[in-house]
């Protein structure tokens, strides 16, 4: 999914989100697993300096630029009508990469400022889940910073999630979302 892209466009997102919910369970559409990715475009808050950010990243306090993330802080300060919609029964595993946005393509510096506008480094590309069971295991979530081909890095989370047939077996499936360069990739593995 991916959602309008700047600073301060906060309710933008929320409703593109929230139509997006009104959507699919219009379609009475019932799965024990939801995977909503792409490049959500949350953003840093203006907060957080770009220096502080960058040395936040240097020092791999990821918890700091966190702290003052735009989806983080809706998540637990602002329960307003609109963003508890917004976010309705999604989550994300813990985040402990650098932001995903904005490099400079074919590098690892992040592009802090274009034609005089301040760019923060933010974590713009996200996996968030929604689930009806307790069954599932996060087994990594990170990015794969070696693509470089794009002003963001690509996230990826490695998922096991395991079901329970109707006869009561139990089975096992192993899902690895790769987002951004790769697009989708869904393996699928079936362990009785």
């Amino acid at each position: 999914m991916h959602l309008p892209a700047g600073e301060g466009k906060k309710e933008e997102r929320c409703k593109l989100w929230s139509k997006f919910l009104e959507i699919y369970q219009a379609n009475n559409v019932k799965n024990d697993y939801m995977f909503v990715f792409g490049d959500q475009n949350w953003r840093t808050l203006n907060t957080l300096s770009v220096d502080n950010i960058l040395e936040a990243i240097k020092k791999e306090e990821y918890k700091i630029i966190l702290d003052n993330d735009e989806l983080t802080q809706m998540r637990q300060n602002d329960n307003t009508e609109s963003t508890a919609q917004c976010l309705s029964n999604f989550f994300e595993a813990p985040i402990v990469y650098p932001p995903t946005y904005k490099y400079i393509p074919n590098s690892d510096e992040y592009q802090t400022e274009k034609d005089r506008e301040v760019r923060r480094p933010s974590y713009t590309d996200r996996i968030l889940i929604s689930t009806l069971s307790n069954n599932l295991e996060i087994l990594q979530y990170s990015t794969m910073s070696d693509i470089r081909l794009s002003d963001h890095r690509p996230v990826f989370a490695d998922i096991i999630l395991h079901q329970q047939t109707r006869n009561n077996e139990t089975y096992t499936e192993t899902v690895i979302i790769i987002y951004r360069f790769l697009k989708l990739t869904y393996i699928f593995e079936k362990n009785n």
